[in-house]
């Protein structure tokens, strides 16, 4: 058979008082605001993106403007004519050299390109006497150049309709009205745009900061407020076992004294003279169920009464060896070897308690071997925690006892009383020791208690002092 093997952990920590998704769903709360919240977040950061694009386009579709305007109020000082190509051309590039975000720019009269200056104009059908449309990294914008001085730009008023106002479509007598044409880049507003691209980041990070923040505030406000209220059961039932315990306490302590009185009792009918041996040899029975009952409720008593350890400096090699000392008396009756490696270590714990430890593994180890079995204890002091094992040949645990082995009244022997393991358990829980049980049947029991601070270095300098 496959060994088994149980590791039983200090002090679980309290069940909770309702089930586990009743624990989920408080959450949901602070969950749903927070997706509510980060949902609106992007939405703004969204709505904030297209705005900044639509500022980038605006931008540059007013510096068109102004440029066309310029040009316009340019074009006309002195007497020259519009049509003049030297002129446009020489205005062309005054405007071009102040103005680095321009790739290229032309002048059209009468359908025909009159002066242009950088790059070549990606080609468009302007059916409207003034617009803008973007071509790749490009704005491009066209407005309508006055043809005299004392002319009025007569624009068609806007009509509203059911999809908007339509485009300023070239009326026949606009055909030939000179256009002026620039190409913007978009690059040109990157650093305008990268600043608000960034203060919107940062002001979006600061958000994001304040909604992580309230949400663990109020996750944690819930938490706290679960855990005071799980503390408070687990004071409660704490509070019921202590009054359970000393009722059980005074139970077996008040029932020591019938026992007493019924052995007593069943001395006197032994001790009479002329009793009859069947007489004789039923008080004798009394007696020995009396005894073994008052034992019984010793243990139990001291089962009960084992309160919070008085943590002290402890030679762990010294109390072993004592131990050993004295049980190697029992080993040798029982033909079982044991064996020791035991490493030098001071340890931090309550002595008489750690030898009630000791003392139990033991002899649950002795109970379970046979004749020619081994026993081996180890007190391995190589690392920073200490660790105590104890090791046996014996028949092992039954497999359907090993979930069960700590509990009080649970053996697996005759003449055991099941309360060895459940000391050994409770001294561990009060210690913050971990308890490792590997076992098979029919191939020996191994426990091992690891988590034994050591003492504090000082301390047996100023004891011996």
């Amino acid at each position: 058979m496959m060994p088994s093997a149980l590791k039983h952990t200090p002090r679980p920590e309290p069940v909770p008082s309702k089930p586990a998704w009743g624990l989920s769903r408080s959450y949901l709360a602070p969950a749903a605001a927070g997706v509510v919240v980060l949902a609106l977040l992007v939405a703004w950061g969204v709505n904030e993106w297209f705005e900044i694009q639509r500022w980038r386009t605006d931008m540059l579709q007013r510096f068109g403007e102004g440029f066309a305007m310029f040009f316009d109020a340019s074009i006309h000082q002195g007497d020259g004519a519009i049509e003049d190509p030297e002129r446009a051309q020489s205005l062309l590039h005054v405007l071009a050299d102040r103005a680095p975000s321009m790739r290229s720019a032309a002048f059209e009269v009468d359908g025909k390109v009159v002066a242009a200056v950088g790059d070549p104009l990606p080609e468009l059908r302007m059916n409207t006497i003034e617009g803008e449309v973007q071509v790749g990294q490009q704005l491009v914008v066209w407005r309508r150049i006055r043809r005299t001085a004392t002319e009025e730009l007569r624009l068609p008023p806007p009509r509203v309709e059911r999809n908007g106002p339509p485009p300023l479509v070239r009326r026949a007598s606009d055909a030939t009205s000179p256009l002026v044409i620039v190409a913007l880049d978009m690059d040109s507003t990157s650093g305008f745009t990268d600043q608000r691209v960034r203060s919107m980041l940062a002001k979006g990070a600061l958000a994001l900061l304040a909604i992580i923040f309230m949400i663990g505030a109020w996750a944690q406000g819930i938490r706290n407020r679960r855990f005071a209220a799980d503390l408070a059961l687990e004071r409660t039932r704490l509070n019921h076992l202590e009054e359970l315990r000393f009722a059980a306490a005074g139970l077996a302590h008040e029932t020591k004294n019938p026992l007493g009185l019924i052995r007593g009792l069943a001395q006197r009918i032994e001790a009479r003279e002329g009793v009859d041996p069947t007489s004789a040899r039923l008080a004798e029975q009394i007696i020995d169920a009396a005894d073994r009952a008052a034992e019984r409720l010793g243990e139990f008593l001291h089962f009960a009464r084992l309160g919070a350890p008085k943590l002290a400096d402890v030679d762990g090699e010294k109390l072993l060896g004592d131990i050993l000392e004295i049980l190697q008396y029992d080993f040798d009756g029982a033909q079982v070897k044991l064996v020791t490696h035991i490493q030098p270590a001071r340890l931090k714990a309550d002595e008489e308690m750690l030898r009630q430890v000791v003392v139990n593994l033991l002899l649950n180890s002795l109970t379970a071997s046979s004749p020619g079995d081994t026993v081996t204890v180890d007190l391995d002091a190589s690392n920073s925690a200490v660790a105590l094992r104890v090791r046996d040949e014996g028949c092992g645990i039954p497999a359907d006892l090993v979930e069960h082995v700590f509990k009080p009244y649970v053996t697996g022997t005759e003449s055991g009383n099941g309360l060895g393991l459940a000391i050994v358990q409770r001294v561990a829980d009060e210690h913050g020791w971990t308890i490792d049980l590997q076992t098979a049947p029919n191939a020996g029991t191994t426990i091992t208690i690891a988590g034994l601070l050591r003492a504090d270095p000082g301390s047996e300098a100023r004891s011996n002092a």
